[in-house]
């Protein structure tokens, strides 16, 4: 834990023990706290283990190595199964854009100058459309001033570069992503308002619409990854230093373009910097965040998801170090493939990191009369006949279909197993009606009726139903566990407080504090006042610095990277400045 969150938890805890002055209230809450500090670990270590991938990653393989610097990798899967990597490369003695491809035989192919240029070339990106066009997209300072260019593969050749931004600030390192109704977004940051924010455009390439700004904030957004997930949310992940440091966020949209979370959505919480977000979903619809962080002498760490909500906890690649930069698809053999970037010797070199080969999956056979709904643990799966392809394990499969009787059959799959499930649904029968009555007595059936439409992934309409799903039941006890102990502990927080507030005003009112005492009180010390002085003259040195942001690049009196490390050392003093304001307030505490 970070000494400043330390420091501020300590003060907390104090001040709750400062205002009740009750020696049973201390205990109580010492108890509380320490049964929290106890039992906060293992449930949150129970909900994350559900469902825990069985992954470990093999040594890196430099697959790109030159005289010059090679870096700022992507990787794309095509729909024919090559693999397509672009980066970035100043072996001929400026910046251009290099392309291999691995075919399906495993073989990569020799290395491919994209763009021949000049210009500083820097950036890359692919992505595939739905008319299987390959797009890429690179930063460039063709025109003097960086902005976006790209170029399609169609038919065996490339376009002619096009520029996508025609500003007159800094874009650079954008993305893209063709969504299920074709639409294409690509998004990237640009230097427009005085620092960099994340905007995109999205239409096809004869009607790219936009640019839209998907951040205000002062602070500087960057690298950003826009991404589409089978269930059709879009979702735009970047980097920004909002809260002091870098982290990771993101906004998620609803097609065509309804934006769910109108505010950013923090997606890390650690004090190192975290950048360069990259996203892939697997087959099993799993969702995966690769990016770059230097909290362990700059790694690779992820973070992955079964349904968009709930996330685990940050995993390093292994005890892989040194890398950075990540971009990811999935193999033909469901292996997580990745492209990473690391320095060798005097220069950098492109590397690849593979998963280790996952066991073979069991084949489940679902077929019944008539066609119906299949779920797989309570997740949709699609309408029968189904070919499902599962990892080893107990599923609870359930069946239904309007007016039929749901089927549910707990089914046990072996490594590499074939099984075959047919079933013939029963229809069921109404109750018959009485004619002659006016007031007729028909009640419906207990089973629970369900719609044709496409079904929600989440919750069973049928009650009788018993699942042996461990994790879905062990997930509920979960969620439902944590607030009734955060309940409990407020409740039982208020009754104690009440019952000393009572006893504090009785003592206040048998003795009371001199004026003079209390004035005493209230005074800051001399060491105080000078680190709140040294807090504001840095506060000063920071504003000044972004103010003259734009001034210093323009005139090119520091480089980017000049500022960036400027801009960290005044970030670092001011915490450095924080914490030892918040141990002399404890300290002063202490006295008192």
């Amino acid at each position: 834990m970070p000494n400043s969150l330390l420091f501020r938890g300590q003060e907390i805890t104090k001040s709750i023990f400062d205002e009740t002055r009750g020696e049973e209230m201390k205990k109580i809450m010492s108890l509380l706290i320490f049964c929290i500090f106890i039992l906060y670990p293992f449930l949150i270590s129970q909900l994350n283990s559900e469902n825990t991938p069985s992954i470990s990653w093999q040594q890196p393989k430099e697959l790109v190595n030159s005289d010059g610097e090679d870096g700022l990798s992507r990787m794309l899967k095509l729909d024919n199964g090559e693999i397509w990597l672009v980066w970035m490369s100043n072996r001929e003695g400026n910046n251009e854009i290099y392309l291999k491809k691995q075919l399906n035989d495993g073989k990569w192919t020799d290395t491919v100058n994209l763009t021949n240029n000049p210009s500083d070339d820097r950036m890359p990106f692919l992505f595939q459309d739905n008319s299987d066009c390959v797009w890429l997209l690179w930063t460039t300072n063709r025109k003097g001033n960086f902005d976006i260019y790209y170029q399609i593969y169609s038919k065996g050749k490339w376009s002619t570069p096009k520029p996508l931004t025609y500003s007159h600030h800094w874009d650079e390192y954008a993305t893209g992503c063709s969504t299920n109704s074709g639409q294409i977004w690509i998004t990237w940051n640009s230097y427009q308002c005085g620092n960099d924010d994340i905007y995109y455009v999205y239409g096809d390439e004869k009607s790219l619409k936009g640019p839209v700004r998907v951040t205000k904030d002062k602070a500087e957004d960057r690298f950003p990854f826009v991404f589409q997930s089978n269930d059709g949310k879009i979702w735009i992940f970047w980097s920004s230093d909002r809260d002091g440091n870098w982290e990771i966020y993101f906004k998620r949209y609803s097609p065509p373009r309804s934006l769910e979370t109108k505010e950013p959505v923090r997606f890390t919480f650690d004090t190192s910097i975290d950048s360069t977000p990259y996203v892939i979903q697997t087959e099993d619809n799993r969702l995966w965040v690769f990016w770059t962080s230097n909290r362990d002498g700059g790694s690779i760490y992820y973070k992955y998801s079964d349904d968009g909500e709930h996330w685990s906890t940050p995993e390093k690649l292994g005890n892989i170090r040194g890398y950075i930069l990540p971009s990811a698809v999935e193999t033909e053999n469901r292996e997580i493939f990745l492209a990473s970037t690391r320095k060798s010797g005097n220069h950098y070199s492109v590397y690849t990191i593979c998963s280790e080969f996952k066991e073979k999956r069991a084949t489940l056979l679902i077929s019944s009369s008539p066609s119906a709904s299949v779920y797989i643990n309570n997740n949709y799966k699609g309408e029968t006949p189904l070919d499902l392809e599962l990892e080893s394990g107990k599923y609870t499969v359930r069946i239904e279909k309007e007016n039929y009787e749901p089927y549910t059959e707990t089914i046990e799959l072996h490594s590499g197993e074939s099984k075959n499930l047919s079933v013939d649904l029963t229809r069921i029968t109404p109750p018959p009606t009485a004619s002659t009555s006016t007031a007729p007595t028909y009640a419906p059936p207990t089973t629970a009726v369900k719609s044709t439409t496409l079904p929600p992934t989440t919750t069973s309409p049928q009650t009788t139903m018993q699942s042996t799903s461990v994790p879905t039941q062990s997930r509920s006890l979960l969620y439902l566990g944590i607030p009734i102990i955060v309940i409990c502990i407020f409740g039982i927080y208020l009754m104690t407080k009440r019952r000393s507030e009572k006893e504090h005003i009785k003592k206040i009112k048998k003795e009371k504090l001199p004026e003079d005492k209390l004035k005493k009180s209230k005074e800051i010390s001399p060491e105080l006042q000078e680190l709140l002085q040294k807090k504001e003259e840095w506060k000063k040195k920071l504003e000044e610095l972004k103010g003259e942001k734009d001034n210093l690049l323009s005139k090119g009196i520091m480089t980017k990277e000049e500022y960036q490390k400027k801009y960290e050392e005044i970030i670092d003093k001011l915490v450095d400045i924080e914490d030892k304001i918040i141990k002399e307030k404890m300290k002063r505490g202490k006295k008192k």
